[in-house]
């Protein structure tokens, strides 16, 4: 039976990435909702979501400029596998 990886408890899990995706993490933990919101700094600590999809961004622009492209709206589906 899957728990959370840090209270123990099994109901309302969700997959938490241990890397945030937008750096490249692809494995996941199961947090509760009251973790997983602490993992995410809602309660004043842990990462921060905008820092992180800004600089997902700027890499994004950055690799698509070597392309010669620019990052807009027909680009979007290659920014969400990030």
């Amino acid at each position: 039976m899957r728990k959370c990886f840090e209270c123990e408890t099994t109901e309302d899990l969700h997959e938490h990435h241990v890397v945030p995706r937008s750096r490249g993490g692809t494995k996941t933990i199961a947090l509760c909702y009251q973790c997983h919101m602490k993992a995410h700094g809602r309660d004043g600590k842990g990462i921060k979501h905008s820092r992180l999809v800004r600089e997902g961004l700027a890499r994004k622009k950055t690799e698509l400029a070597k392309e010669g492209k620019k990052l807009g709206h027909e680009n979007i589906t290659t920014i969400n596998k990030l």
